[in-house]
């Protein structure tokens, strides 16, 4: 009672539980990929045969969300967010640009622009590893594996990129032969 008397509130009442951070942003990420789905366009794209299904990229992502949350719930519950500092900056960034890639490359099929998106996220997700590690060496250690499949969906939407700049290139090429002989 002394707290409401003196009119401070109680730090300790105004915090997120552990279990938001961590769901949240998991539950962000699922609802992307459930409403926004496929499309016809990307599954059309030329593929190396390394690039991964669909199914698996967004396994992945959801993984990669649940595993940041855990770690930004650790940092959280250690006090690592307050006192200044970029990391909660970085974890919504990351949290965003997360969530915004699915709709952007699958559903809607803007390659160049998500691969823009793409290399923000992998600066995101490597801000994160070195303000989350000053704060607790263990949550480095959890965004360490989200760091290598940022930088691995970036390689694919760059991959995604140029094989579909090429084909769109050798298609116009084409057109202009035939524009010339016909």
């Amino acid at each position: 009672m002394a707290n409401r008397s003196s009119g401070r509130r109680n730090p300790r009442r105004a915090t997120w539980p552990p279990w938001a951070i961590t769901c949240i942003p998991l539950l962000l990420n699922a609802a992307a990929i459930y409403i926004f789905g496929s499309s016809r366009k990307f599954e059309s794209l030329p593929k190396p045969d390394w690039f991964p299904p669909l199914w698996v990229i967004y396994l992945g992502s959801i993984g990669s969300s649940l595993v940041m949350g855990l770690a930004a719930a650790m940092v959280w519950a250690g006090g690592g967010f307050g006192g200044g500092g970029a990391a909660v900056h970085l974890y919504v960034c990351e949290v965003s640009l997360s969530v915004v890639w699915p709709p952007l490359v699958v559903r809607i099929g803007a390659g160049l622009v998500g691969a823009v998106y793409s290399c923000a996220h992998f600066g995101a997700v490597l801000g994160c590893y070195w303000a989350f590690g000053r704060r607790s060496p263990k949550a480095r250690k959890l965004v360490g594996p989200c760091l290598g499949w940022a930088g691995f969906v970036t390689v694919c939407t760059f991959k995604l990129v140029r094989d579909s700049q090429v084909s769109t290139l050798l298609e116009l090429v084409d057109l202009f032969v035939g524009f010339l002989v016909g």
